[in-house]
């Protein structure tokens, strides 16, 4: 009877140890619940882009909606924990457009676009943090207010001074349009600004620098609520109620 037993045990180890193999390769919907978005950028940045290709050439590549974390990497000579925090601030980040050469890509500067999105509440300060990290790192960052046309003569102009670059311009074709709806002037939608923010840009922690996780409070009086703490725990202790100044 004990030989029953032990095989009986013995198949039910093989079926878990299968169940669990074929939940980790993955081939269950609930696995992957992603989607593909319609467009790589809005129509405003698009037709930026058609500006900028106009201007650029073929001496100069135009590359849109970059990691920043791919265009610029931590120093050497640092603690794992400092390096894995300084990591975590770029993350998740990203540049509108980075120029480059066409020969060989090697960076040359990098392009945002000021559209209203950057009215937000905590994008000014998302804005600060990206131009000192580019400004450190050694890349020079341009950035034009967008608006409802170009003129190609001026961004060129705007290109060479920034960058240190010679693009010249072509006396045709010296304006451009874009979809002048993406530039409304109204008042942002704080709601859709709040969630644009909170899925986009990582609070830094003002006392060490490393990134703030959002995390619910499990006992004491605060039990249940959300609040910001700092990445570096224990080490670094700061923590902010949720919805308190700029932080989502």
């Amino acid at each position: 009877m004990s030989n029953w037993i032990i095989l009986l045990l013995l198949l039910i180890i093989v079926f878990l140890a299968l169940a669990l193999f074929k939940k980790k390769d993955g081939k269950g919907p609930v696995d992957f619940p992603y989607q593909s978005k319609d467009v790589l950028c809005s129509p405003a940045e698009n037709s930026f882009l058609g500006a900028l290709d106009k201007i650029v050439g073929k001496r100069y590549r135009i590359f849109a909606k970059v990691r920043l974390a791919d265009i610029i990497d931590v120093q050497k000579g640092l603690s794992v924990s400092a390096r894995q925090s300084a990591f975590n601030r770029i993350a998740g980040k990203h540049i509108d457009f980075i120029v480059c050469n066409a020969n060989d890509l090697s960076i040359i500067g990098a392009i945002e676009l000021d559209d209203k999105t950057h009215r937000g509440r905590g994008r000014h300060e998302r804005d600060q943090f990206l131009d000192r990290t580019l400004k450190a790192a050694g890349v020079p960052v341009l950035r034009i207010k967008a608006q409802s046309s170009y003129s190609i003569k001026e961004i060129s102009s705007r290109l060479d001074s920034a960058f240190n670059i010679s693009v010249g311009v072509r006396s045709e074709d010296n304006q451009i349009s874009i979809d002048a709806s993406e530039l409304s002037d109204e008042k942002p939608n704080d709601e859709a600004t709040d969630n644009y923010d909170a899925e986009n840009i990582a609070p830094v922690c003002p006392k060490c620098g490393g990134e703030l996780v959002k995390r619910i409070a499990t006992k004491g009086q605060y039990a249940g609520q959300k609040f910001w703490g700092c990445a570096n725990f224990p080490k670094c202790k700061f923590t902010k109620k949720v919805g308190q100044g700029t932080f989502v």
